[in-house]
């Protein structure tokens, strides 16, 4: 897996070792807002640095309830 810039320099690369469906890539010379193609088994996929590609965005985890996660703090405070 490699994740390319626009120029084609390769900024970040591994091989992975098991199965995956989603992958953060933190490296030096990535910048926020620039595309890159990340490329698996010859395959590319644009992406934008600092934006999530298909859903979630941040954690991309839907509470037990299906609820937003934005509720009323546990009882007590949460303080003991």
């Amino acid at each position: 897996m490699q994740l390319v810039d626009a120029s084609g320099t390769v900024i970040a690369e591994t091989t992975p070792t098991k199965a995956f469906a989603t992958v953060v890539i933190s490296a030096a010379g990535i910048t926020t807002g620039q595309e890159y193609s990340i490329v698996v088994d010859g395959t590319a996929t644009t992406v934008t640095a600092g934006t999530a590609i298909s859903g979630g965005g941040f954690g991309g985890m839907t509470p037990p309830d299906g609820g937003s996660g934005a509720g009323a703090p546990p009882s007590g405070g949460g303080r003991q």
